[in-house]
């Protein structure tokens, strides 16, 4: 998993003289945090991209590997939809930085967490960007070091209108995939959730 994605870089840039938001930093274990918490899953995309075909770089500053098939959720305490119109940075000051189909592990804060929703980068150039639902939120259990949130999976149709969502428990696969530091003792379910 990169450290910054270059989603919210460039559109940054695009906006000028703002102060970037940060991705919540990666985890490497399961370990006891002050306030914080280890938060565990993955995001898919059915159909997947085909990066050669449906992504278009150009040439950029921050490579075409921080941009290729990654995915941004913007995250924070409090509900509050995405701008989908453009980006807003209250919108992202904190967020999820992954690839689509790989687990990740990152550190939040320990509290209820809101997923706003998320972008996919399509077209530098023209800021093309496909745009995600969130309106999804997971629990922070007392004395719980980590938390698996399950997969969330979004199927698309022909014109990349959003047509599915759904939240996946892929425990076992997922934590396997991980590695062993990040062994299921120490890891509790906090299934993401709808707001009703």
């Amino acid at each position: 998993m990169r450290h910054a994605s270059a989603i919210l870089l460039l559109a940054c840039a695009w906006l000028g003289g703002c102060a970037l938001p940060q991705p919540l930093p990666e985890a490497n274990d399961t370990q006891t945090r002050a306030n914080a918490m280890v938060v565990i899953g993955k995001f898919e995309l059915d159909p997947p991209f085909n990066s050669e075909l449906e992504q278009e770089t150009y040439w950029n500053i921050v490579g075409d590997g921080q941009i290729l098939n990654q995915f941004a959720m913007a995250v924070s305490g409090t509900p509050q939809p995405v701008n989908t119109s453009q980006v807003s940075m209250k919108d992202w000051r904190s967020y999820i930085d992954a690839q689509w189909g790989k687990p990740f592990a990152v550190t939040a804060n320990r509290q209820t967490t809101y997923l706003n929703g998320g972008m996919t980068q399509l077209d530098l150039k023209s800021q093309d960007r496909l745009w995600f639902p969130g309106q999804l939120y997971f629990d922070a259990p007392a004395d719980v070091n980590a938390v698996y949130i399950g997969t969330l999976r979004y199927t698309r149709n022909d014109f990349n209108r959003i047509v599915k969502v759904e939240i996946i428990d892929e425990y076992d696969q997922t934590l396997a995939e991980l590695g062993p530091q990040y062994g299921m003792a120490a890891v509790q379910k906090s299934l993401l959730k709808p707001l009703d």
